[in-house]
């Protein structure tokens, strides 16, 4: 259910947003995700008209930073490669299978020539980290470019956080 919205994301300062993402095998914190302008646009598009349709379902997200203990759970599934006795193989039954993650963000937008706090829940994300840059910090991880696909699963809003 995506639920309809009159919040302009469009003004999303930076384009960035904090949060987690959950899993049915675990969260995960997101210390820092920038998302694409064309990603805000679509984004913004879909709350706007209470629907996801095919053309707003694939962004990429410009940079998502995470804890580098999370990078397991992140990245399950991401490789067709299987784990044999003397160590990796592509089997005929072989295929990516990534998780999908529901997003609950965090984020700064301008209501009425003010700056808010506004959450954003996405549904169902599914990451392709397959070609991405990737850079390693002491305990973080920042991953680069990333293709995301947004499902019509789950629940998607936008709600201005009160005190």
């Amino acid at each position: 259910m995506i639920k309809k919205n009159m919040i302009n994301l469009k003004t999303l300062r930076n384009r960035k947003v904090y949060g987690e993402l959950e899993s049915r095998k675990g969260n995960l914190e997101v210390k820092s995700m920038i998302l694409s302008p064309n990603a805000l646009n679509k984004i913004s598009k879909t709350f706007e008209m209470g629907i996801l349709s095919r053309e707003n379902q694939d962004f990429f997200i410009e940079s998502i930073i995470i804890d580098s203990k999370d990078q397991k759970l992140f990245e399950e599934g991401q490789s067709p490669l299987v784990k044999i006795e003397n160590g990796w193989a592509l089997t005929s039954d072989s295929r990516r299978n990534p998780l999908i993650f529901k997003g609950k963000f965090n984020g700064f937008v301008t209501v009425d020539d003010m700056l808010a706090v506004c959450e954003i829940v996405l549904g169902a994300m599914e990451f392709n980290l397959e070609n991405i840059d990737k850079e390693f910090f002491e305990n973080d991880i920042e991953y680069k470019n990333v293709p995301v696909i947004i499902y019509s699963t789950g629940n998607y809003m936008v709600n201005l956080l009160e005190d």
